[in-house]
């Protein structure tokens, strides 16, 4: 049987998903690719959970990414799209959360009352606001599929999805 590596950011229930359409006619494994792309090697991790697991990683092995298994490799098929789409929250999400606090503050009239206070709290609202910026600057459309898939794997454990 061939083995199917599902790598791209999507919830467990859609690798789930797949994993029913394909049947016995191949193994899946989940994937969740975390760094830049592979052009160096040592940037990237692609971990990996599920049936094949360890296969991918060894014939991944050596190559642009660090496969690394995640738990239990023959039980937790979702386990690495679960960890994509956490890791996708911290990395895309919450950045936009700076864009969206300023631009609130903004519309309020209480930008420096805000900055006051973020101040006094330690914040360091400017890094915080220019990371964000580079980060979001014209890429940030990309990601709406992913944090579809991200709200999606959040509803499914219960907690609250409307944060991407």
């Amino acid at each position: 049987r061939p083995l199917y590596v599902e790598a791209n950011a999507v919830s467990p229930d859609t690798v789930r998903g797949i994993a029913t359409l394909l049947g016995d006619r191949a193994t899946v494994c989940d994937g969740a690719v975390i760094g830049p792309p592979a052009w160096t090697v040592g940037t990237t991790t692609l971990w990996l959970s599920g049936p094949g697991a360890d296969t991918a990683a060894t014939l991944l092995e050596p190559g642009p990414f660090d496969a690394r298994v995640l738990g239990t490799a023959g039980t937790d098929l979702g386990a690495a799209s679960g960890l994509k789409a956490c890791f996708a929250l911290q990395s895309k999400a919450a950045p936009m959360l700076w864009l969206a606090l300023e631009e609130a503050a903004a519309a309020f009239g209480v930008t420096g009352a805000l900055h006051a206070e973020l101040d006094r709290a330690g914040v360091d609202h400017a890094a915080a606001l220019a990371r964000a910026r580079e980060r979001m600057a014209g890429k940030a459309w990309r990601w709406a599929g992913e944090m579809d898939e991200a709200a999606d794997a959040f509803a499914a454990a219960g907690v609250p999805d409307g944060f991407s």
